[in-house]
């Protein structure tokens, strides 16, 4: 939705911008989560509350309405009929992305249908509380989020353990030596932005709370900035 406003890029343009050239991860991940904040502030300035705002058109809608039928003249009434219908379309625009339904079409815009599945998937999604490796009860926010990175930290971090010899000849070999250089090489960048267009754009944001599609439209700013961090941090 909001991609269909041309000043959407000239926020993140300048946002973007404004920290110079940089090429260390955390730099990168400030910029983008400066981009976030500036890009909330913006659609609040632009978009407003589209439910608000549309029943204040309604309302406004219903007065010239009444107005027209005294004077004859129906200028207004077209024109805010005609608004009514570009938030109606904005409002099931963004039901429908929110509720990540993919398999409806675009000309499908229920967006009583959408409205109920995005509260469904929250409502799914929620986390309450989550016990610890202490098995202590936690509900914050950060304290959940904690809990789950350790869990995946020591799931993913290999243990000291040995593997005997006789072990491994039972493996059968399927990675020749021209497999196995081609797979140690250094990545490079057109890999990168391969990679990240073949990603659904709409699909759950990282811990930044950007989606694909923000690198993915705006990769002609971004690109050499997360190109570097993202190289530096694969090889």
């Amino acid at each position: 939705m909001w991609l269909s406003n041309s000043s959407c890029e000239e926020v993140v343009v300048s946002v973007w911008n404004s920290g110079g050239e940089v090429g260390v991860e955390g730099d990168i991940l400030r910029k983008i989560e400066k981009c976030g904040k500036e890009l909330g502030q913006w659609e609040k300035d632009v978009f407003g509350n589209v439910r608000l705002e549309l029943n204040r058109l309604k309302k406004d809608l219903a007065k010239e309405e009444r107005a027209a039928m005294v004077s004859g003249n129906n200028f207004k009434v077209r024109q805010i009929k005609k608004d009514i219908e570009v938030l109606q379309d904005r409002e099931a625009l963004m039901w429908a992305q929110r509720s990540r339904v993919l398999w409806a079409n675009q000309g499908d815009k229920n967006t009583k249908y959408f409205h109920s599945s995005a509260l469904k998937r929250y409502r799914k999604n929620s986390v309450k509380g989550i016990k610890d490796e202490g098995g202590i009860w936690r509900t914050r926010q950060e304290d959940i989020g904690e809990v789950m990175v350790n869990y995946y930290k020591t799931l993913f971090t290999s243990a000291d353990g040995r593997v005997s010899t006789d072990m491994l000849d039972c493996v059968p070999t399927v990675i020749d030596e021209a497999m196995n250089e081609s797979l140690c090489r250094e990545f490079e960048a057109s890999e990168v932005a391969t990679a990240l267009q073949q990603m659904e754009p709409l699909k759950a944001p990282g811990p930044n709370g950007m989606p694909p599609l923000f690198y993915q439209h705006f990769w002609s700013t971004v690109n050499h900035d997360v190109t570097l961090s993202i190289l530096s941090w694969l090889n």
